[in-house]
This record gives C-alpha cells, sequence and structure tokens, in this order.
C-alpha cells in the first residue's frame, strides 16, 4: 500500500470515528449509523464487560437472561 493511501485512509477513518464520538448523541443522528459507531465505540465494551463478569459468577438461567438483554441493546 502507498505512503498516499495509507495517509488517506487513516485520516477518514481517524474523522470518522472524531465526528462519531462528538456528534453520536445529537437528536438528528437517532437511529443511523453514526449513533450506532459512537454507542459502539462509548458504551458496547462496558456492556459487553459486565455481562461476561455478570455471567461468570451467575446461574445458567440468569446467563441467557444477561446476553439477550445484552443483544436487544436494553
Amino acid at each position: 500500500m502507498e505512503l498516499l493511501t495509507f495517509t488517506l485512509l487513516y485520516g477518514g477513518g481517524a474523522a470518522a470515528v472524531l465526528f462519531a464520538l462528538l456528534c453520536g448523541e445529537a437528536a438528528m443522528f437517532t437511529d443511523t449509523p453514526v449513533a450506532w459507531l459512537h454507542w459502539a465505540i462509548t458504551s458496547a465494551p462496558c456492556s459487553a464487560f459486565e455481562c461476561v463478569c455478570f455471567c461468570m459468577l451467575a446461574t445458567a438461567h440468569q446467563c441467557g437472561g444477561c446476553l439477550w438483554s445484552w443483544l436487544c441493546f436494553s
């Protein structure tokens, strides 16, 4: 990959992540890929870690409920 191509892809990706972080919570971006990317960067890792910790300490029945609630974004 050429240096110019790499620089353009890196800059575009960085700009997209920065835009999602700054503008992802705005009302005009509700239910859009920008809002989803903001959620994926800021909230999803914490939710996944919490779910994994809970599932490690919970019974099988509670683990299914934990995974279901996490997959349904509630």
